[in-house]
């Protein structure tokens, strides 16, 4: 899905790092959990790093490039916009052979039929197009407290069930650099063209009508709520020159679907 920074691209964007930009730290909770510290978010345009303790993204707003860290593994992926037209090949040749295989199960016995269509609406290449039509998102009230800030209200649902409630602030609430706000509204469109790509039918991914920045985002199933994703704090950092590069050490991966 994600990846990793070229050192000689990083040098060449930044001549100082000495100005404090914009951090913002995640919270993920599970369903009857309590929150937990997720991942920080640095952001100096065009660069934005989400900080994980097993893995690190970095984002180039300039050049929609996405560059994955596995810290564990000491290696890093690189995902740019060519490959991201690769990888649509790639899923649009195996959602046509998916619907090819659908047609041919009608000659299929009843049992046997009933198990491989099992596995293949399992496939998340599958009726990637129609899932996101699906999917139905709708302002439903202003001015809702919702930790330090006020929000808007967005409800998402699915074939009149609901999935998401997503609690959209101000940018001005949080005290975001106006280039940061540009930044992660690049990123934000990026993520959704390639979900929409790769047939990822979450709530995250078709808000974006609405104007501001999630601070709250709650996911429902059928047992009721899923997970919870929230922002708990946005503060001033100091950039420094490791925070947008990647270790020297780290070896570049291959996409596998490349």
């Amino acid at each position: 899905t994600m990846q990793q920074i070229t050192l000689f691209l990083i040098s060449s964007l930044f001549s100082t790092y000495s100005f404090a930009q914009d951090q913002l730290v995640l919270e993920n909770s599970a369903k009857d959990g309590k929150p937990n510290h997720d991942a920080d978010i640095f952001i100096k345009s065009p660069m934005i790093r989400f900080e994980q303790a097993k893995r690190s993204m970095i984002f180039n707003a300039d050049t929609k490039t996405v560059y994955s860290l596995d810290h564990k593994r000491k290696q890093y992926l690189e995902l740019d916009k060519e490959q991201m037209k690769s990888m649509t090949s790639t899923v649009a040749s195996v959602s046509g052979v998916v619907e090819q295989l659908k047609k041919q199960l009608e000659k299929l016995p009843p049992e046997q039929r009933a198990k491989w269509e099992e596995k293949l609406n399992k496939n998340p290449f599958s009726g990637t197009e129609q899932a996101q039509k699906n999917y139905i998102y709708t302002e439903i009230k202003s001015g809702i407290p919702c930790g330090k800030w006020t929000c808007k209200l967005i409800e998402g649902s699915k074939d009149g069930v609901k999935t998401s409630e997503i609690h959209l602030a101000d940018y001005a609430a949080l005290a975001l650099e106006s280039e940061s706000i540009k930044a992660l509204k690049s990123m934000g469109q990026y993520f959704s063209e390639m979900a929409q790509m790769v047939g990822a039918h979450g709530p995250q991914f078709k808000f974006d009508k609405f104007e501001g920045i999630p601070v709250l985002i709650k996911t429902f199933d059928k047992d009721g709520l899923r997970r919870t994703i929230s922002i708990s704090e946005a503060k001033k950092f100091t950039p420094k020159k490791e925070t947008f590069s990647i270790p020297k050490e780290y070896e570049k991966s291959k996409i596998p679907l490349l």
